[in-house]
């Protein structure tokens, strides 16, 4: 037992668990790109990211965009399908990331999601990924990707739900064999991150005029997605 407690310590005596949420939290401040990519490529985020993805139907030649891409994970795994993908963020830091690992695959500008520079109709799909639950004007920001998005087209977005206690974490973080950075990561997001309920995301789909609105829940409630046609 004295070993395994003294495994579960780094130098100075400060617990690993307490070392990640440090790293994580001065990154979220000095390095938030560095911090985004590394949890991005987290299986349990990467693997909720592309099933949702995967889940909408964007087929080889479709055009789609990515609003709030970030570093350009999922930008980059869409591209890879086949789709013309697009990623716009506000961050410069993150799209020189994104522009760096994605050269010549997929396409990124730097753009406010309640200012899309793009005309009216252009995409067949429009994504955004935990996006909507950070903005000041969540609505104003689906009525931009309304607008860009073709009649028939989808607009789909995920969001941290709602609703979940640090014990329903705590059991998924067991479930999925989290440790370390990982599981670090996971209990801060749920800490941190601001989360939204099911009823005001459909209101924002119903004031855009999305239609055949549909949710769906992944990581065992943990997140929320919500998709809709133009």
């Amino acid at each position: 037992m004295a070993a395994q407690a003294a495994c579960r310590r780094g130098r100075g005596g400060l617990s690993l668990e307490r070392i990640h949420r440090l790293y994580i939290l001065t990154c979220l401040y000095f390095s938030p790109a560095t911090l985004f990519d590394k949890i991005n490529a987290l299986p349990w985020y990467r693997d909720a990211l592309c099933s949702w993805a995967d889940s909408l139907g964007c087929q080889a030649g479709d055009s789609i965009l990515e609003v709030g891409c970030a570093t350009g994970r999922l930008t980059r795994h869409l591209a890879q399908r086949g789709a013309l993908a697009h990623g716009v963020d506000t961050s410069p830091r993150m799209l020189r990331k994104a522009q760096a690992a994605n050269p010549g695959v997929a396409r990124f500008e730097l753009a406010s999601a309640l200012d899309l520079p793009y005309a009216n109709e252009r995409f067949d799909f429009v994504i955004a990924a935990s996006l909507l639950n950070i903005l000041a004007e969540p609505e104003a920001a689906m009525s931009e990707m309304a607008r860009v998005c073709r009649p028939g087209g989808t607009v789909s977005v995920l969001v941290p739900q709602a609703g979940m206690s640090g014990e329903a974490i705590a059991k998924l973080a067991d479930r999925l064999n989290l440790s370390g950075f990982s599981r670090e990561a996971l209990r801060t997001w749920h800490r941190r991150a601001p989360k939204m309920q099911r009823d005001t995301v459909l209101e924002y789909f119903s004031a855009a005029g999305l239609h055949e609105v549909c949710c769906a829940s992944h990581l065992a409630g943990m997140v929320l997605t919500v998709t809709g046609s133009r």
